[in-house]
């Protein structure tokens, strides 16, 4: 199973509180708690909705720009200065282009068609980029903390982020959440008092 990227492009004060493999870009000095909440709530939604397969998470920080050093993340993390603060999703883009999708530096232990972003927001709200280097170009969902592993995984076996449920929320502009992602998967339908009903919100997403 491969990893995923991450770069961090804001910086991250030092209050903060409360593998499948991913690698993460960063471009400022990491702090500790918001990374450990990262990644474990990667591994809470991997565990609970494929309990069954007992997958691992994990991922790769970019905290150099010597692809050569580095290495797959591990909790309790450790902050660390990024080298790609200030980036703009662009140049992140063409930087994964040519050290990691051409070069392959892992040996096939890192998703080559997606990396992870980590910005200003992810302090506010928990929430970070997912983007896809598909198409030539870096397109983007954003993501809560839980579903983005999934989503690369997802890109890895030729999802293409244009289509289905990840282009729906990609064309909207709507974070993709937790709940949302289970809500739009079922088809905006759900169990209350044991009787099955449809989000009206959700349904009309999914024909839009």
């Amino acid at each position: 199973m491969a990893s995923c990227a991450v770069f961090l492009m804001a910086d991250i004060p030092a209050d903060v509180g409360r593998s499948f493999c991913s690698q993460f870009f960063c471009a400022n000095h990491l702090i500790e708690k918001i990374l450990d909440l990262f990644i474990e709530s990667n591994e809470e939604y991997v565990k609970e909705e494929y309990a069954d397969m007992s997958p691992e998470v994990s991922f790769y920080f970019m905290s150099s720009d010597d692809v050569n050093s580095l290495r797959e993340a591990s909790r309790p993390m450790e902050a660390f200065a990024s080298p790609f603060l200030g980036k703009t999703l662009q140049e992140l883009y063409e930087w994964f282009d040519l050290n990691i999708t051409q070069q392959d530096p892992c040996d096939g232990d890192l998703f080559l068609e997606s990396f992870l972003v980590l910005d200003e927001r992810s302090v506010q709200d928990h929430t970070c980029l997912f983007v896809s280097t598909q198409n030539g170009s870096p397109q983007s969902i954003r993501c809560d903390f839980y579903v983005p592993f999934d989503n690369a995984t997802q890109c890895s076996v030729k999802e293409n982020i244009e289509r289905g449920i990840m282009g729906r929320f990609m064309r909207s502009g709507r974070v993709m959440t937790w709940h949302g992602l289970h809500m739009a998967m079922h088809g905006g339908l759900y169990i209350e008092g044991g009787e099955v009903k449809e989000d009206e919100e959700w349904k009309e997403f999914l024909e839009n």
